[in-house]
């Protein structure tokens, strides 16, 4: 008999500790940019553009180590190698991208619309779509901004595949010794 497949209530169970924990990092972004739409003073709202840009700035070695973490957990608490502790680390980034993609959208599309104003700073997706597709604006730049996202969470899934891998192989070796 051959050896059993890869066990997804597993990967389930431990990505959501993570997943729980990187919503609440986007969630957190996500009331940053709000509240620099909806304040009126324009000094207030430098304040909190530049707490905005420094959060996000911290949240990519923050949620490199997070992914990390994610894929040594995922070996020693739950039994994965190094394969299985990159495929729970990329679905965890998974999730987390599409929800803060989601929510990003959401913003997008209010700053669109127009009753709030944006202070300028966007998104990773809102900066690839307007740096590829010059010009575009409106409903098209949301619509192409989505697409950037999905490109991105593409290109995430992979990347953070390998970190979660190497998180599970630092474990595995860790502990193995």
């Amino acid at each position: 008999m051959g050896k059993p497949g890869f066990d997804f209530k597993k990967m389930m169970l431990s990505s959501l500790l993570v997943i729980g924990i990187g919503l609440v990092l986007v969630i957190l972004s996500v009331i940053l940019r709000l509240l620099s739409m909806v304040i009126t003073d324009p000094n207030l709202v430098g304040i909190i553009d530049i707490v905005g840009l420094a959060y996000t700035i911290l949240m990519y070695p923050l949620f490199l180590g997070i992914y990390f973490w994610t894929g040594m957990r995922a070996a020693k608490a739950y039994g994965f190698d190094a394969v299985g502790a990159g495929l729970v680390t990329a679905f965890s980034y998974f999730v987390i991208a599409c929800a803060n993609l989601a929510l990003n959208l959401i913003l997008t599309l209010v700053g669109v619309a127009g009753p709030l104003e944006s202070s300028g700073f966007g998104t990773l997706e809102s900066s690839l779509m307007a740096s590829l597709f010059e010009g575009m604006t409106g409903l098209k730049g949301v619509g192409l901004t989505a697409l950037c996202g999905a490109g991105v969470i593409v290109f995430g899934i992979m990347i953070n595949f390998v970190v979660g891998g190497f998180g599970g192989l630092f474990a595995l070796r860790k502990y193995s010794s």
